[in-house]
């Protein structure tokens, strides 16, 4: 890699909010990014990633990004890569920083909307990942210019490879997305053909698959920018830098060669402390992998939903009033054998599901409900009130009703007192004394409602399965159907949708009755994992399974696919690995806020702990982006099972009921020791389940956060105008936690609330993050946040913070009410090198002030107020603080309006301060009065004592005088009294005073001088001011 002559400078400027940048290849290599704004490396503005404002292009010889920025202002761009393998590979790499700019923005960018279509991946163009895949592109930008709306994108294949595209554009439907593609194969090439319904621009995604090694895995192996617009790219997207043939000038990274790789959805970058953004970058900390994972494919797990819902028959068919018995002409009549059911074909899979919601058929469920509740005295009764009665046709709604009124019927009920061997009747009273199965009475019943089904018989991943079994002889044994609806077969398993397991072990107290959805109708390749029939043709799939593959899967819960979650790693049930393990679970991007996962680990026999400590300990859950990833970190060599559940805050009626999703086993080929997590409260880190109450953002992405020589930054927004509360716990397996509480701290800095960690030494610790609504929670803290924290290169001494108590930093009760604000020193907390700085506040009305300083290092809490200047004006105070030696001080703030009666000051602002050195002379300033802190303004001189050896004589006509010059408003006159002497200043404009004392008889004499004023024209009592030392 090397930097090409137009993007050798760091800094990049924007024109009307529009720049590229560009980096020369010698290598096939792939790249991610990190865009920040502002010092804070804020990743958001206006609830917007700031990713999505970037497109990194990748082409033969170079990659290219694209920004269009969203607000005036300094952004960084972090550039990360890692080389690419010539073929697949299934162990991960680690992305590296490479280089970084600083892009100033100098407008917003004119385009509406500025963000570009929000795609699978971060690259755009045939990167080196389309190649592995058997596809040479022909177009080699990840710009598609379409100016009349038409575009194609070619590549050339090898071997038997199929291609999948799609169109992603907020606010189109998927119908005209699906409507504008179409591809077609001439001899060895694949074509791809666009034609969009509108201007704009489109994401254009393409995935391939070999059917004979992938079977139905398809890959996302590139992405393409479609550009509907009349703009030429220049205008539209900016000037592209030259690719300079040369030598590679400027070496970037040669750790990066013969390097395996990971292609990762989200690139996973550690979060740095508040410096500057590359101060704190990382080489990443790396995720567990193991054999038998398949990260560098996607399976296609989740089901096709139909462009429009289904429509059955209208409310008035179920609702309107019918006649229960059946007329004396009704015959319960078999589907003929001249109607025999069709075979399935492969070109009649069922890809696409023939509804999106069940709530589409509350109807017909209320009907079929009421149907089984009632007794009837024959299967000609039961079949003319459920179906004939209400004269149901449609095929999907007759397939319902039955399904419903089986799953909700009470088998006890079921009382046929008179009935022929064979008839239907004997079928259903079998049903209810065991000795035939839901399977058999779906059949029984569809058949009579001129419905084809079939009953599958096969092996099902059942309650008693566990990852790793083989299915032998009856152990697995299932039944389910195949019903023929719409010309489509499609599966329902009536048993499973109406018995649900609740506990850990299989028993007649553990199974209780609840509909479960899911087995009504579920797509084939998700049935495929838990479902597989003995005759492989009923797999209803194109690519069919052996039984081997179906016993390696994963068993995958209902739950899984009914929040459309997908595994992106480890589609096989059995793990061997002999290090750690991190499974990745792709989830909608519309539910990583309502979504919470967790784990369970035991061992194969069931114990739970590992030398004293829970397993669960060994794991860690975390969500970056749409991704949650579970890390399992294996102490011993053993066989474990790893269950996976997940729960939607969203559903209030089941808040803090965990569904398993998927199950594995671990098998660990290697004692790896004790390397548990530290014991924070949850195994999930990253935001909790009350995290939402309050309303606050993290600025970072993940649960994971690096420190720089120890030190560690989180961020938050605060979307609410309440003043939280909050509390930070730090954890780790080896001390204790009241001795971490030191090492912590947090303050709020205008809207970002702060919390920052001193870790005392290398290793990992855990952060717990608490809050708290005073209006509304009273004192109750709330679990909100959880990090885990790497604290890396801690320097031999780390000095803790002092004691604070909650909320200590920043404003406290009553600032806004003083008509208080900050002007320099807006952070609370304050590092400083040089030992000298001014902290200011404007002011809107007359306030008395006063602060202290408090010297608190090693515990020590020794006030040196005397380092402090109270500086006065109209429009607000400054505090001159000078700090003698290096250490922690707490500085406070204290205020009340000037014509309160109050016996002390209450506190309004805190600030911790940090010095780390100091050039600070070490003299105090003059003692300060309470008359001075009514807006007095000293000039000279500064220092408290006064000698005629100063470094300077100021505006003293010599060393043997002091000048005095001073700001009293309000004064008569004003006086400087040493001894008996007095030496009356002079007013050289309203509120202005100054005069030269002579000093030469004092120096031996006198020990202090004061600076008095009288405030009143008809009275002579002076008020004392300043006092210094001589």
């Amino acid at each position: 890699m090397y930097l090409l002559p137009e993007c050798e400078r760091g800094v990049i400027t924007t024109k009307h909010g529009i720049t590229t940048c560009s980096l020369g290849l010698t290598n096939q290599t792939a790249f991610t990014f990190k865009l920040g704004y502002g010092d804070e490396m804020l990743e958001k503005l206006s609830g917007e990633e700031l990713v999505n404002y970037v497109i990194q292009e990748t082409k033969d010889n170079q990659v290219v990004y694209y920004l269009r920025l969203p607000q005036k202002g300094d952004y960084y761009l972090i550039v990360f890569a890692i080389l690419v393998p010539d073929e697949p590979v299934t162990a991960e790499g680690t992305y590296k920083a490479i280089c970084e700019y600083k892009v100033v923005c100098d407008e917003p960018a004119r385009a509406k909307p500025a963000t570009f279509p929000a795609c699978s991946d971060v690259s755009w163009g045939p990167d080196g990942f389309v190649l592995q895949h058997g596809l040479t592109p022909n177009n080699r930008d990840g710009i598609l210019m379409a100016p009349k709306g038409h575009t194609e994108v070619t590549f050339d294949k090898r071997g038997d490879v199929r291609v999948y595209a799609r169109l992603v554009k907020p606010g189109v439907s998927d119908a005209e997305l699906k409507k504008a593609l179409s591809i077609r194969t001439e001899g060895d090439k694949v074509i791809v053909s666009v034609d969009l319904p509108q201007e704009g621009e489109y994401g254009l995604e393409i995935f391939a698959n070999n059917p004979n090694k992938d079977g139905e895995m398809f890959t996302h192996v590139c992405q393409y920018l479609a550009s509907y617009t009349k703009d030429p790219p220049l205008i539209a997207y900016g000037k592209v830098p030259d690719v300079v043939k040369q030598k590679v000038r400027r070496p970037l990274d040669p750790s990066l060669e013969n390097r395996a790789l990971y292609k990762p959805l989200h690139a996973s970058i550690d979060a740095w402390d508040g410096g500057s953004p590359s101060q704190y970058l990382s080489e990443g900390y790396p995720f567990g992998q193991a054999t038998g994972a398949t990260p560098e494919k996607i399976f296609t797990q989740r089901a096709v939903e139909p462009e429009q819902e289904y429509k059955p028959h209208s409310s008035d068919v179920y609702t309107s009033e019918i006649d229960v018995k059946p007329p004396e002409h009704f015959e319960a009549v078999k589907i003929t054998s001249k109607e025999e059911a069709p075979e399935p074909e492969v070109a009649k899979v069922p890809t696409q599901k023939l509804f999106k919601d069940t709530n589409v058929f509350k109807d017909i469920d209320t009907h079929a409900v009421e149907v089984s509740k009632l007794e009837h005295g024959s299967f000609r009764d039961i079949l003319w009130h459920l179906i004939y009665a209400r004269d149901i046709t449609n095929d999907l709604d007759r397939a319902r009703a039955i399904f419903l009124w089986l799953c909700s019927k009470d088998l006890n009920e079921l009382n046929f007192t008179d009935f022929e061997k064979g008839s239907p009747e004997e079928t259903l009273m079998s049903l209810k004394n065991g000795q035939t199965t839901y399977a058999r009475v779906y059949e029984t019943l569809c058949s009579y409602a001129n419905l084809h089904c079939k009953t599958l018989s096969g092996y099902a991943k059942g309650a008693e399965y566990k990852p790793g079994m083989r299915f032998v002889g009856q152990q697995g044994q299932h039944s389910w159907n195949a019903v023929l609806v719409n010309d489509t077969w499609q599966l329902v398993d009536c048993h499973w949708a109406a018995r649900r397991l609740v506990g850990k072990q299989l028993s007649s107290d553990n199974v209780r009755y609840e509909l479960d959805e899911y087995y009504f109708m579920p797509a084939p390749a998700q049935l495929i994992f838990s479902h597989f029939p003995e005759n492989p043709t009923w797999q209803l799939i194109e690519k069919q399974l052996s039984r081997e593959e179906f016993e390696d899967l994963v068993p995958v819960k209902p739950t899984f696919f009914k929040y459309n979650l997908q595994l992106l790693s480890h589609t096989d049930a059995v793990i061997t690995s002999t290090n750690d393990v991190t499974i990745r679970i792709d989830c909608p991007p519309h539910k990583t806020k309502s979504l919470r996962f967790t784990f369970n680990i035991t061992y194969d026999d069931g114990r739970e702990e590992f030398e004293g400590l829970k397993l669960n300990r060994f794991g860690m859950q975390e969500l970056v982006g749409s991704i949650c990833f579970v890390t399992f970190r294996p102490p011993e060599k053993a066989s474990y099972q790893l269950v996976i559940y997940v729960k939607d805050l969203d559903n209030q009626a089941k808040e803090g009921i965990y569904a398993g999703i998927c199950e594995y086993k671990v098998v660990c080929e290697a004692t790896l020791g004790n390397r548990a997590f530290p014991p924070c409260v949850h195994t999930t880190w990253g935001a909790g389940d009350s995290a939402s109450k309050f309303e606050i953002v993290p600025l970072q992405q993940g649960a994971i956060v690096s420190t720089k020589n120890g030190l560690a930054e989180i961020k938050f927004r605060l979307n609410t105008k309440t003043r939280l509360r909050f509390m930070a716990k730090l954890k780790s397996n080896d001390r204790d936690d009241k001795s971490l509480g030191v090492y912590t701290m947090y303050r709020v800095v205008g809207d970002v609330v702060v919390f920052r960690v001193n870790a005392p030494s290398d290793g990992e610790f855990g952060l717990e993050i608490y809050a708290n609504n005073p209006e509304s929670g009273g004192n109750t803290l709330q679990h909100v946040y959880q990090y885990l924290v790497i604290a890396r290169d801690v320097p031999d001494l780390v000095e803790p913070f002092p004691a604070l108590s909650t909320g200590f930093l920043g404003p406290q009760a009553g600032y806004a009410q003083l008509g208080l604000s900050t002007v320099d020193q807006v952070d609370p907390f304050i590092q400083t090198s040089s030992g000298d700085l001014q902290v200011s506040f404007g002011t809107t009305q007359p306030l008395r002030l006063t602060s202290q300083l408090m010297f608190a290092s090693n515990n020590a809490n020794k006030e040196v107020s005397e380092f402090v200047l109270q500086q006065g004006s109209d429009t607000g105070v400054t505090f001159v603080i000078k700090l003698p030696e290096k250490g922690m001080y707490k500085f406070q703030v204290f205020a009340a309006p000037q014509s309160a009666v109050v016996e002390s000051l209450p506190g309004v602002y805190n600030y911790l301060i940090d010095c780390r050195g100091t050039i600070a002379n070490g003299v105090p300033f003059p003692k300060q009065f309470g008359p001075w802190k009514e807006g007095c303004y000293l000039y000279e001189p500064l220092e408290g004592h006064l000698q005629p050896n100063r470094p300077s004589k100021g505006s003293a006509s010599s060393y043997q005088h002091i000048y005095f010059s001073m700001e009293v408003p309000r004064a008569v006159t004003v006086a400087v009294i040493i001894g008996s002497e007095w030496t009356q200043l002079d007013q050289k404009k309203p509120g202005s005073w100054e005069g030269e004392v002579y000093m030469e008889k004092h120096w031996e004499e006198e020990r202090k001088a004061s600076v008095c004023a009288n405030f009143s024209t008809s009275g002579t009592s002076y008020s004392t001011l300043l006092e210094y030392s001589i």
